[in-house]
Order: C-alpha cells, then sequence, then structure tokens
C-alpha cells in the first residue's frame, strides 16, 4: 500500500514540475521573426520532387468512429454526433473529451506497417496527426500533460511514426491543430469543459477515485475564459478563424505552452514539415509573434543541420502573396484553376479526416481514378497532393481503403515518372476544365471537378514533356492542341511519342496540334500518359501565318458539307461567311511584309477561326415553338411512363428502347439497364454511382439508349425532359446520327447533338434541332461515356419528344441581335456595369431557337413575330447590364469610415475657404484647373455648402495643368477582404454628364475608354441624379485584393460645361445571412405585394410581374430553418432580384402621346392648352397660372418675381416648378417637399392621357407628372395615385409625355406635376410649354342587343371582381369588362 502511495506522489511530482516547464528557448540563426528575414526561406528540392504524401489524421476522435470534429459536436445538443455519443459512450457531461482521449488504446496500431505501405503506393513523404483543435498532444509532451504517452494508447505515438518514417526512408510531417481549442472547445462549457483539477481529487458517487485525478482538465479543455460571440451557434467559429468578429482571445498564457509545444516537438523529433490548420500562422488576426516565432526557431534549427539551407517547409491557409514567400500555402479540399507561380500544396482526405463508420458503409471513399486525376492536376499547376487516409480507432485501415491504395499504386507504378520529380510546362493543360473557371471557397472547397477524356494535364522533366489524358478517350485519334503551330505553347517539332505501359505510337503533327493513335487495349485503368519528346525549332512569321491559312481552308473545306441552318452542334451556314472573309484577309498579306503586320493578320484569321470553332455551331436548347406536329408516339412510341421489358425493382430496361453497353447489377435494386423509377416515374437513364467496375455488358464509354427510326424529309426537333443529370461528364449526349458511333466521335460524325450536360433539370425540354433533306433512317437517343468523368453521375429523362416543325424562316433583326449579343459576350460578368449572364444567355437562347426555325411563318405570322421579338429585344436591352444604383436590399455594415476615412465633409489637404480645393485621403490625377479667387479644381466643391468630390469643367478644359483630362480621376486605393460589397455616392450635381463618366472599383488603374471590361466593376454616372440618395455598384471578391476605387470622367468629350459633385460617399460589406433575416425580408415583401396597384395605368404594377414576385416570395418561404448558409443567401438574393425586377421593370412606364382612337379634351378639361394665363398679370419672368392650382411653392427670385408655377423663359409662359440656388428663399410656410401644379378635372368613366411638351426637364429627381384622386405627399405619390410618371422620364424633345390611366367611373381627378424641392438638388427645374388631356373610345353597352343578359356573359369591374349578371340593369353608370372588352354605362 506504501508503495502505491509513493509511485503517485511521484507522479503527481512529475506532473507539477511538467506544468512548469520553463520556455523553450527561441532558436536563433541567419533567420530574425521578422516577416522581411523569414521570407528568404525556400522551398526545398525533396518536397518540389515528393509530389505525393499520405497523412494519417489518426487520434482520439477516431476512436468514436463518427467523423470530423467529433469532440467539438459530441457537446452539441441534437447534433448526429451528440446522439452517436450518447447510443455509445453516454452523457457527454459524464464521458466527454478526457475520457474520450483515455479510452482510445490504439491496441492494433503498427506504425512501420502502415508506412511501408504508403511508400509502396508512391507517397514521398509522410504527416502524422501532432494534435487535433482537441487539444491532446499524441507524443511524450512535457508541455501537455494530456498526451497518448500518459493516457489512453500510453505510447508516443509521434516517435512511433518517425522511427518508422526513418525506416522507410520518408520524410516526415507533423500537423498541429491545436492553436484553436480556445474556440473550438467552448460548447463543453455545458457539460465538462469548466471542470478543474480540484475537481479530479472529488470522489465519485460510488466512492471510488477519478481516474483522471491530478490532471487539470483546464490543460486540455482552456475553458476558463467567457466564451466567444456567438459560441452556442456550431457555425460561428468560422467566422471566428482569424481571432476577430467577437472571438474570445486567448491568453499570453495559452499562446506560449502552444509555442512551446511546437518548438519541442520540432527540436526532440526533427520533422521535415509542420502543417498548421489556420490562416498563415498560429493565431493570424491577434498576434504575429506566435508565428514568427516558430517560424524562425524552425528555419535555423534546420539550417544548423543542412550547412546554412533549412530543408523544412511549414504549411498555411488562405495566404496571401507575401506570406507564400515565407510559407508554403495550403489548399484544403481544393485545388486553384491555374497554375501558381510559387509551390503549394493541395490536402484532402478519400473520406472524413477522423474515421467515419458511414463512409465507409455509403461506399462514399474517392476512388483511385478520383486521387490520382487531382494528383495530375495538382502537379501539373506546381503543386504536391498530402492524402488522408482515415486511421480507425484500434490503429488499422479497412479493407475498402487498402483497395483504393491498390489502385493507386498500380497506376503509380507504370506512371510515377510523370509525377516525381516533374516541373510545370508552359501551360498545365488544355481541354473544358482548364478554360473554366472554379473559384475557390475560403481554403478551397472546390475539389469534385468531372475530369473528362477531353481534359489534359502538362508537366515536364528531363527535356520531355508529359501529357496525361485525364480519362481515357475511345481507341483512335486524339489531339493535343497545343503542340500546334499556332498555340502559344508550341515549342517545335516532335520527334517521338511513347504511351507509358504501351510504348512507341503513331502520331502526327499539324496545325490542329499533335494527333496521337490511342490503342483499343488500356495499359491501366485510370488514364494514359504520353510522354513527347520536341525538337526546339524557331518559326518564321509568316511560316506560321501560312499555317494558319492552310489549316484554315482545310477546316473550311471539311465544314462546309456539313454545315446547316439548323443541326444543332454543326457549323452554322450563317456563321461561315464570316470566316471566309478573315481567310480572305489573310491570304492578301504578302511574303515581304513585316513581322507586325503578319502576326497582326495571324492573329485576326486565328481569333476569328477559334471563335468560330467555339461559338459558329446551331445550338440546341429549350424549346419554345409554338407551331410544331408532335409525333413523339408514333416514332418513339411512349413520351413518358417508359414500359419495363420486365421486373418491378427501381432499375429496369425499357420495352421499346435499345440498351447497349450499360448493365450494371445494383441488388434489390435490380438492374441498370436504361430505366429508372426513382423519382416515383420511369425515366431513361445512363449512370453509375461508385459502380462502374460491375458493368457486366460491353463497354462503359459507349453506353447508349437508341431507337431505330426512319423519318420522311422535314425540319425535327428530338428533345427530353431530365429531372437530373448529377455530375454527368461532358461527354453525355443527345444524338441523332445514320450509324451508331463511338461517344467519342459523336461530336463530328453525328447528324446533330446537344451535350446533356447544357440541359436543364426542370423537366422541361432540352434538345437538338435537325433537318432531313431526304426520307433517311436514323438511330436516335443518349449516349455517355461513363468511363470518364466523375465515379457518381448520372442523367434520368423522364419526358422525351419528337416534333415535326414547318419549314422555316428568319428576319433580319436576327441576324441584328447576334451582332449584338456577340459583341456584349466579352462584358458579361456578375458586377455592376457587366452584362448580366443569365439575361444574356436567355436572349442568346431566344435568337438561335428563332434561328432554328427560320422561314417557319407566313408573312402574316412572320411580321407578328417581327413586333413582338422587337419589343422583347427592346426590353432587354434596356435592362441588359447588371444594375447598379441603390444598394442591394441586403443588410450590411458600413466600412466606408474603415477604408473611405469620411463618408461626407470631406477633409482639405491644405484647408482653405475657397469654393474649390483639395482632399486630403484621396488622390486626384489628371485635374488641376484653376479658377480665380475660387481656387484650384482638384477634386472638392462646397458649391452647395459641404466639400463634396467634383470632377468637371465650365468651359476651362483647357485650363488644366496636371495630366490628361480624358482621364480626370478621384480614387483611393484599399485593400478589401473577401466578400460582397456596394461602393455608392449621393451626387447633389450630375449636370449634362457624358456616358464616359464612371463610379469604378478596379484592380489597376485604366484610361476612362477602358474602363469596361477591365474594370471589376463599374457604374455610369450619367445612370445617377443628383436628389442626394446613393447611386453606385455591386461588386464581389473572392479572395483579399488590392482595389482602385472612385470616380474617374473624360472631361474632353461631351459638354463643355459638366460637372459631378458626390456630397457623400457609401462602402458597404453585405452580411453573413441567416434565416431570420431572410423570413424579415419576405414578410416585408410580402406586405409589398398586398398593397401594391395593379392594373393598366401607369406606375402601376402588371400582374404578370406581380405574380412573378410573389412565385419568389413563394420559392424562398420554401427554404428550411436549418438551410444551409449558401442555400439561404442564394434564396435572399434570388429573392432581392426578383424585388428589383419587380420595381425596374413592374411598373407600366410613361409614354408619349397616342392619338389613335382619341378625342382631345385639352380645352374642355385643362382650359388651355399652352400660353397660359397668370393671375396677376405682370411681366415678370415668373408668375402664377390663373387656372392653375399651385400650393407649397412661392420662392421670390429678386427682381424675376415670385416662383409660383409660371415662367415665361424662353419666351412665352410655361407651367413650372424649380428652384436655381434659392430653395432657402421659400417661405417658412410653404412645404417644399410638397411643392404642386394641379387643375381639378371631372371626368367620365373611361381611359386618358395627360402629359405635356416639356422645353426642359433639368435634374428635378424626385418629382411626378401625376393623376390622383386627392392631395399626396410627394413621397406618397407611387403608392397612392391613380396614376403617376417620374418626370426625369420625361424628355424635351418636342413630343406629348405623360400618364395613361382608366377609371371606372365618373371622378373629380387631380391632374398635375409635384416635387419634393427640399431634398434634391439645388438646381432643378422642368417647363412645360404644352398640355394635353385626352379620351379613348370605349363601346357603349347598350350597342350589344336588345338584352344583354340574354347571353351568357362575364361582367367584371377593372378591379377583376365579377359582378352576377342578374343584377346587371342595376349597375350604375362607368366602366366595365364584358366578355373581355372595355364598355362603358352611361
Amino acid at each position: 500500500m506504501k508503495r502505491r502511495y509513493l509511485l503517485a506522489m511521484l507522479a503527481m511530482v512529475g506532473l507539477s514540475m511538467s506544468a512548469q516547464q520553463s520556455n523553450v528557448e527561441v532558436q536563433t540563426g541567419s533567420f530574425n521573426p521578422e516577416w522581411k528575414s523569414l521570407s528568404e526561406w525556400e522551398c526545398p528540392e525533396w518536397f518540389m520532387d515528393a509530389k505525393f504524401g499520405i497523412w494519417a489524421h489518426w487520434g482520439p476522435q477516431c476512436h468514436a468512429e463518427a467523423g470530423d470534429w467529433y469532440a467539438r459536436f459530441m457537446y452539441y445538443m441534437g447534433s448526429g454526433q451528440q446522439n452517436w455519443h450518447w447510443d455509445h459512450f453516454g452523457d457527454p457531461a459524464e464521458f466527454g473529451l478526457k475520457e474520450l482521449c483515455n479510452d482510445w488504446k490504439a491496441q492494433n496500431w503498427n506504425p512501420e506497417t502502415l508506412v511501408n505501405l504508403y511508400k509502396s503506393v508512391g507517397a514521398r513523404y509522410f504527416m502524422a496527426l501532432g494534435n487535433h483543435h482537441d487539444n491532446f498532444d499524441l507524443w511524450d509532451s512535457p508541455y501537455q500533460e494530456w498526451n497518448s504517452v500518459n493516457m489512453g494508447p500510453k505510447r508516443d505515438l509521434l516517435k512511433g511514426w518517425s522511427d518508422a518514417c526513418k525506416k522507410a526512408g520518408l520524410p516526415l510531417g507533423v500537423s498541429m491543430h491545436a492553436s484553436h481549442a480556445w474556440t473550438w472547445l467552448e460548447p463543453s462549457q455545458d457539460y465538462d469543459g469548466n471542470l478543474t483539477k480540484e475537481d479530479g481529487y472529488k470522489l465519485n458517487a460510488d466512492g471510488t477515485e477519478k481516474w483522471w485525478k491530478g490532471y487539470d482538465p483546464q490543460e486540455l479543455y482552456a475553458q476558463n475564459h467567457v466564451p466567444s460571440n456567438g459560441w452556442r451557434e456550431s457555425g460561428t467559429i468560422h467566422s471566428q478563424w482569424e481571432w476577430q468578429n467577437g472571438a474570445s482571445l486567448p491568453t499570453e498564457e495559452y499562446k506560449q505552452k502552444f509555442q512551446n509545444r511546437v518548438l519541442q516537438c520540432i527540436n526532440d523529433y526533427q520533422p521535415d514539415m509542420i502543417y498548421f490548420d489556420d490562416t498563415a500562422m498560429p493565431f493570424y488576426g491577434c498576434d504575429d509573434n506566435i508565428g514568427k516565432n516558430i517560424l524562425a526557431h524552425y528555419y535555423n534549427t534546420s539550417a544548423a543541420q543542412h550547412g546554412g539551407t533549412p530543408q523544412v517547409v511549414v504549411t498555411g491557409k488562405q495566404l496571401d502573396t507575401d506570406q507564400k514567400n515565407y510559407m508554403l500555402w495550403d489548399v484544403e479540399r481544393g485545388i486553384p484553376d491555374r497554375m501558381q507561380e510559387k509551390y503549394w500544396q493541395t490536402c484532402t482526405c478519400i473520406g472524413s479526416w477522423h474515421y467515419d463508420q458511414a463512409v465507409y458503409n455509403n461506399n462514399s471513399y474517392k476512388s483511385a481514378a478520383q486521387v490520382v486525376r487531382m494528383l495530375v492536376d495538382i502537379v501539373s499547376k506546381n503543386g504536391n497532393l498530402l492524402l488522408s487516409v482515415p486511421v480507425r480507432s484500434d490503429g488499422t485501415i479497412d479493407e475498402k481503403e487498402q483497395a483504393i491504395l491498390a489502385d493507386i499504386k498500380a497506376w503509380m507504378d507504370q506512371n510515377s515518372e510523370s509525377i516525381y520529380g516533374t516541373r510545370t510546362w508552359k501551360t498545365f493543360g488544355e481541354g473544358p476544365l482548364a478554360e473554366a473557371s472554379n473559384p475557390m471557397n475560403a481554403q478551397g472547397f472546390n475539389e469534385g471537378q468531372n475530369y473528362s477524356s477531353r481534359d489534359v494535364r502538362y508537366v515536364q522533366k528531363d527535356g520531355k514533356v508529359y501529357a496525361t489524358i485525364m480519362a481515357w478517350p475511345g481507341a483512335g485519334d486524339f489531339t493535343f492542341e497545343c503542340f500546334s503551330i499556332i498555340s502559344e505553347y508550341y515549342s517545335g517539332k516532335v520527334s517521338s511519342v511513347k504511351l507509358l505501359g504501351h510504348g512507341d505510337v503513331a502520331y502526327t503533327q499539324s496545325v490542329d496540334g499533335l494527333t496521337v493513335t490511342i490503342p483499343a487495349t488500356r495499359c491501366n485503368e485510370i488514364a494514359p500518359v504520353f510522354v513527347i519528346t520536341v525538337e526546339e525549332a524557331a518559326v518564321t512569321a509568316y511560316e506560321k501565318l501560312q499555317a494558319v491559312i492552310k489549316s484554315v481552308e482545310d477546316y473550311i473545306a471539311k465544314v462546309e458539307p456539313i454545315a446547316s441552318f439548323t443541326n444543332t452542334g454543326k457549323p452554322s451556314i450563317l456563321a461561315l461567311p464570316t470566316l471566309r472573309e478573315a481567310l480572305l484577309a489573310a491570304q492578301d498579306v504578302h511574303a515581304n511584309a513585316s513581322d507586325t503586320e503578319v502576326k497582326a493578320a495571324t492573329d485576326a484569321l486565328l481569333a476569328v477561326y477559334q471563335d468560330f470553332k467555339k461559338n459558329g455551331v446551331n445550338k440546341g436548347g429549350k424549346f419554345a415553338g409554338a407551331d410544331y406536329t408532335d409525333i413523339t408516339e408514333e416514332y418513339l412510341v411512349e413520351a413518358s411512363h417508359f414500359t419495363r421489358a420486365e421486373g418491378t425493382a427501381r432499375f429496369g430496361k425499357p420495352e421499346y428502347w435499345t440498351v447497349e453497353n450499360f448493365n450494371i447489377p445494383n441488388g434489390g435494386d435490380g438492374v441498370k439497364q436504361g430505366l429508372d423509377r426513382y423519382s416515383g416515374n420511369d425515366a431513361l437513364m445512363l449512370g453509375v454511382w461508385n459502380d462502374a467496375g460491375n458493368n457486366q455488358e460491353g463497354d462503359l464509354a459507349n453506353a447508349r439508349i437508341y431507337r431505330k427510326i426512319r423519318l420522311a424529309e422535314g425540319k425535327y426537333y428530338f428533345g427530353a425532359g431530365f429531372n437530373t443529370r448529377y455530375g454527368i461528364s461532358n461527354d453525355a449526349y443527345m444524338f441523332v446520327s445514320t450509324g451508331l458511333l463511338n461517344t467519342s466521335d459523336i461530336p463530328e460524325a453525328s447528324m446533330a447533338y446537344y451535350p446533356i450536360v447544357q440541359a436543364s433539370e426542370d423537366k422541361q425540354l432540352c434538345g437538338l434541332w435537325f433537318e432531313l433533306k431526304e426520307e433517311t433512317e436514323l438511330y436516335i437517343g443518349f449516349q455517355a461515356n461513363l468511363a470518364s468523368g466523375s465515379a457518381t453521375q448520372e442523367f434520368r429523362a423522364e419526358i422525351v419528344a419528337l416534333y415535326s416543325l414547318p419549314d422555316t424562316g428568319l428576319d433580319d433583326l436576327l441576324y441584328e441581335m447576334d451582332a449584338v449579343l456577340y459583341e456584349m459576350e466579352p462584358l458579361l460578368g456578375d458586377n455592376t456595369g457587366y452584362y448580366n449572364r443569365s439575361a444574356w444567355q436567355a436572349m442568346y437562347d431566344r435568337c438561335y431557337e428563332l434561328m432554328d426555325q427560320i422561314g417557319s411563318f407566313t408573312p402574316e405570322e412572320e411580321n407578328a413575330l417581327y413586333y413582338q421579338v422587337k419589343e422583347e429585344w427592346e426590353s432587354y436591352l434596356a435592362q441588359a447590364k447588371n444594375p447598379g444604383g441603390a444598394p442591394a436590399n441586403m443588410p450590411y455594415e458600413d466600412v466606408t469610415e474603415q477604408y473611405l476615412i469620411e463618408a461626407s465633409d470631406f477633409t482639405r489637404a491644405e484647408g482653405g475657404e475657397q469654393r474649390f480645393g483639395k482632399p486630403e485621403y484621396w488622390t486626384v490625377e489628371n485635374f488641376n484647373i484653376p479658377n480665380g479667387g475660387d481656387g484650384v479644381k482638384q477634386g472638392l466643391d462646397r458649391y452647395e455648402g459641404r466639400d463634396a468630390l467634383m470632377l468637371g469643367v465650365w468651359n476651362d478644359a483647357g485650363s488644366n495643368r496636371e495630366g490628361d483630362l480624358a482621364n480626370a480621376r478621384i480614387y483611393r486605393q484599399i485593400h478589401l477582404a473577401p466578400g460582397k460589397y456596394y461602393f455608392g455616392a449621393a451626387f447633389n450635381a450630375c449636370y449634362q454628364v457624358s456616358p464616359n463618366a464612371y463610379m469604378f472599383v478596379s484592380a489597376e488603374l485604366h484610361d476612362t475608354y477602358e474602363i469596361p471590361g477591365n474594370a471589376l466593376a463599374f457604374y455610369s454616372i450619367a445612370e445617377a441624379t443628383n436628389n442626394l440618395t446613393l447611386y453606385g455598384l455591386n461588386f464581389t471578391l473572392t479572395e483579399e485584393t488590392d482595389l482602385y476605387i472612385g470616380f474617374q470622367m473624360d472631361l474632353t468629350s461631351g459638354s463643355s460645361t459638366q460637372e459631378i459633385r458626390a456630397e457623400e460617399v457609401a462602402l458597404y460589406l453585405y452580411n453573413d445571412m441567416n434565416h431570420g433575416k431572410l423570413q424579415e425580408l419576405i414578410g416585408e415583401l410580402s406586405a409589398k405585394a398586398e398593397v401594391v396597384k395593379v392594373g393598366n395605368n401607369t406606375g402601376h404594377y402588371t400582374a404578370a410581374t406581380l405574380d412573378a414576385l410573389k412565385e419568389a416570395i413563394s420559392e424562398a418561404r420554401q427554404v428550411p430553418a436549418n438551410a444551409s448558409v449558401e442555400q439561404i443567401v442564394a434564396a435572399y438574393e434570388a429573392l432581392t432580384k426578383a424585388y428589383d425586377a419587380f420595381l425596374h421593370a413592374g411598373r407600366i412606364k410613361g409614354t408619349t402621346y397616342d392619338a389613335t382612337d382619341a378625342t382631345d379634351i385639352t380645352e374642355q378639361g385643362l382650359v388651355e392648352i399652352y400660353g397660359f394665363t397668370r393671375k396677376e398679370g405682370g411681366d415678370d419672368r415668373f408668375g402664377t397660372p390663373l387656372y392653375w392650382t399651385v400650393e407649397n411653392y412661392g420662392i421670390p427670385s429678386n427682381s424675376e418675381g415670385v416662383r409660383g408655377g409660371l415662367d415665361k423663359w424662353p419666351g412665352r409662359d410655361n407651367l413650372t416648378l424649380g428652384v436655381w440656388d434659392d430653395k432657402q428663399n421659400a417661405p417658412e410656410t410653404s412645404d417644399i417637399t410638397n411643392a404642386r401644379v394641379y387643375r381639378r378635372v371631372a371626368l367620365d368613366a373611361g381611359t386618358y392621357f395627360f402629359g405635356a411638351i416639356y422645353n426642359t426637364v433639368d435634374n428635378i429627381t424626385n418629382a411626378y407628372v401625376f393623376a390622383a384622386g386627392e392631395p399626396l405627399a410627394t413621397a406618397d405619390i407611387p403608392d397612392y395615385a391613380i396614376a403617376h410618371m417620374p418626370l426625369m422620364d420625361c424628355r424635351a424633345d418636342g413630343e406629348y409625355w405623360g400618364i395613361r390611366f382608366t377609371l371606372d367611373e365618373p371622378q373629380e381627378v387631380l391632374l398635375g406635376w409635384q416635387a419634393d424641392l427640399l431634398n434634391s438638388p439645388g438646381r432643378q427645374e422642368f417647363r412645360a410649354e404644352k398640355v394635353k388631356l385626352a379620351s379613348y373610345a370605349t363601346t357603349d353597352i347598350e350597342s350589344i342587343g336588345q338584352d344583354p343578359v340574354s347571353a351568357p356573359m362575364g361582367i367584371y369591374t377593372l378591379q377583376g371582381v365579377r359582378i352576377d349578371t342578374e343584377q346587371f340593369h342595376t349597375l350604375p353608370r362607368g366602366l366595365y369588362i364584358v366578355n373581355g372588352r372595355k364598355m362603358v354605362i352611361k
């Protein structure tokens, strides 16, 4: 008994001594703990050669075998992992993290066996987990008593891994994650996270001692602090990862302890690599010193051992450009979509980071093919792959993981020379994914690319180029385009081509590239690798031009016979002339032309040629025709609910379609043979779900479903309604052909084809058009290369259709649309100023849908269609760009002062009281115009009383003393984090601004004319008004970015008197979203939708646009409370866009006067058409009209009289409202926020026009033409007037501009103009020279017949309320809808 007591006391003393260890000294040397010094580090060659590492992300959380972040989510009530914990371990308050650590034994762990296995698979370095966010060290750590030696396995796990690596000759890495335990374990505070060392001395309920007696739980949990803001929400920690946004900040002791642990690990185990699971370095955002100390210590320690040059690597997440100079960028579960200059690494996992039985049970591991393709892609972009293979609690890996590793090994054994020791080539690759954008999310998270047999990746080594096709294409020809003489990557003549695992292959080199022969027998199961040797050779500019000419000549000869107006996927006859013209121009270039001329000709021809190959084909897509004959059942037997050949399981075989190369048993769900009733209806289906290896028939590369039919001469549409096309690759098609083809040959050899990846998943018909010149026997159906792309991919076609189309024709309007859309394409984008992608695509699709129906209409139909399409086109052009203007209706954080210093009252650089000056905190360039006693125009103007940012000229452009006024600009240079932003300004002047004036956000400065197309976002200031409300632009950043933000104008174009003055600026960061904010928006918009005016009156909303808004609201209501943040943000933005569209497009706009069926009643209702009589006579410029009422307006204007509603400028009296630097003279009794001029007019039921001819409409931004039943506040006119039109929508062009409205009963109406002159510019006015009031003819109800009730009638009020026909004779006089026609009862 005494002996046991003595041993216990010795252990206690040891623990106490451990807790009091002195700090580890930071190693000194050539690297100082400063960023400049640390940036001398260079990535060692061993790491750049290694390419592939394997990680054992294995610790006590794997004991639960329930997935990632187990030790955090076991403490969140209701989480799946807490439910698992209760079922397997009990109450987390009793069996918490500390018990999990102690209960974990790792009893079957053999590090040597695993390390040797990983090396045999192809790993050239190994990563061990040092600690995770659970704060438990996996080595004999003197600075953390909670470690694997003191409890749990009671073994030094890191030493075991280290010894095994040394024996195998593999570099060792250690990953450190514990810096975030401080916040990561906060949910434990509701359970056992606040226990103390003293609690360990308390006896258990049964009188026994606690197993952890003598240990301090706070050394593990570190929860002796106030928790972070939002700590009870599991996702909040992600926004606080950089110790911001309300994160609880760690103590100095906690940070020092972490530093000691890392430095001690470095000293005792000498790892070759340290991995930090932090943004940049540990404690980044609250303390740089820990990271600097660790780097300096590590680099100096290694340098001392390697002749002064460190041979170690440290990784961090989300590094900026400077940080990539002193450490290595690690990308989590993702891959950059472009080659990187600095070396980097992807870390990913074949399943979950911590072992997860659910992943095993659901067969959710990455396949070997996925891993290899990621490895090849990463290496081509200058990176390494670190692959985590989850380890079970007992220290072993399961048999499914072993099988995956065996498949990786098989590929690596054959092809590893294309991986190890390689370096990047001139380009990383070619093909669809090389051309696509795939931005990362936070620290990565963009993996899952569907690599196809059209994707190629390149690397080089020892003078050879290694070209990997990411999935096996079909046997036959394959072309590597980068070896074309016209490619910017062309290196010279190819001298040999070898396929690894096979040997030499036949090849030809032409302008199209290097074409190799793919053998019929595959030498591996994943991806072929070609070794290409090139003899470097110079090519003259003229030789290159001739090669391009020859290529285009051959191409035209090849495509001319198959070009058509109709066949989807085939060259368009309409596009060929442009290519021919470009060819002729190039052929005219002489051999003695200068290299510059030759290069320009080459580039021009090449651009047209490549554009034709990309865009010069007939498009497929959604069917929108109205004139067709449905022949589906005649030729395809069924349009839906496809009959089975046999069986009732989920999967089956269609009775009336042929299925080939596709037969995959799926247990109790039947056999995949072309039918799938997953959605409830039998749908035609091709797909794999981690089961491609089980196919029992043919080659999955040519899986197909088809019918063989005979069709007469004519034009047709073959379409399908898909309910999914999940993960489907680019090598999946709908097709029509005269013979069966390999999938890879369909684009070239079929009659027509449509990539299924382009189809929608809403069961709307998508497909292809084709034309037959004679009766033809055809194969029609679906085909996919299921051996390529994702291991989980499928499509299900629930509906099919075959339509016969009439002969088609097309109007010149479509050619015009096509040309304009082509010019717009380079300016597509998501930020303000750029053409909206989806709207452009919709109009593009519409244009090509109609082009595909050329000649299909009678002259009458074509005429009607012309006006319909013209209206659609004009509407599109008016709304084509992503809107700027007011901020989006989303919660935001105002970051104006953080980044722009001031929001208004801008500080002057030199002080002074002159009108003009220079801003202190903004840069002004190319704008310096002396203005005498008013100072120098240099960006500030206090004309309205407050210093405003200003650019402008006033007949003084010739006096500019600095730079080129064509690029006059005011800007700030700032650094912004990723996010969605709004930059806006409130103007008090936008006078005669030309179209070449912009607000902009850009990564670099540009000439004014270059801003569209080069800036990140831009907003034409000409679209703004000077009503002191915000106008501006929206933009999104996906990474930290240095930006220029400001205003720029070409003051050499446009009027010689033009200017802008921005009295206020704003920079908003739209906030993170939650379900409550979505619900608030839904409630707000629902309330608005119930009160808006719907009808045909100007200013009212159309029923269709209101229905669209309500539909959007309804869709937003479907988002569940537990939806992901991404889903909520998407729903919020979609609803906001729907509301913006409703506001911008929903209102019926004002118009010019239409005299058709109109009766002029101006003098009857308004007394005078023009030359308005004055109430008091006199010759002053300003006066008051006799026959119009003027209210809240009477501003003395010195010797020119009192502004009272009349202005005889420029010669006779005009009706007017306005101010001109004199609003301050308004009497105190006049509320000029509601200044108005109007007449009361008694009108019968009917439809009317009220408007005016204006000789000026100048800056009157908050003003309306209106018809109302009673006087209204200006702000209430949009919501309560009978009709209204913003005055700024009226034009001074000699036409009557105004409003149209309908009254359904006799009524006294106020007609006139109203303005808020107070809260708008100091100089604004309108002058109406002539007025017009007209009524429109309606049909008298009495003319319908003797007894209108004798025939059934539908009678409604104009509000849509049905009236019982029995009450017809008792209706009051007024306007009604009778059988769809407007009728008047007199």
